[in-house]
């Protein structure tokens, strides 16, 4: 039997104030996925990920997480390159 891929999902649950996790198998997910535009996670070398990757990622991924999330944004103590606009993105209609 072929091995299925694996997803993660990271979820800021605002009731409590956490960062949450779980794994699931990636075709669980696929009907929500297609829906949806993907991004690429950088990393700066396809041969290994460093510990500089694992930072970039999961500070990519809280990122994301708090464009929507006003109760995590507060939390944030993290210095980026540019100072962060948080207004609403405007949509096509």
């Amino acid at each position: 039997m072929k091995p299925q891929d694996r997803a993660v999902i990271v979820y800021f649950d605002a009731e409590t104030g956490v960062l949450k996790g779980c794994a699931t198998f990636l075709s669980k997910l696929e009907p929500v996925i297609q829906q949806r535009v993907s991004v690429d996670l950088p990393f700066d070398s396809h041969d290994a990920i460093t510990d500089e990757d694992a930072r970039k990622i999961g500070g990519y991924v809280i990122m994301l997480i708090a464009g929507g999330e006003p109760g995590l944004r507060e939390k944030l103590q993290i210095t980026t390159a540019e100072p962060m606009d948080w207004a609403p993105i405007k949509r096509p209609e």
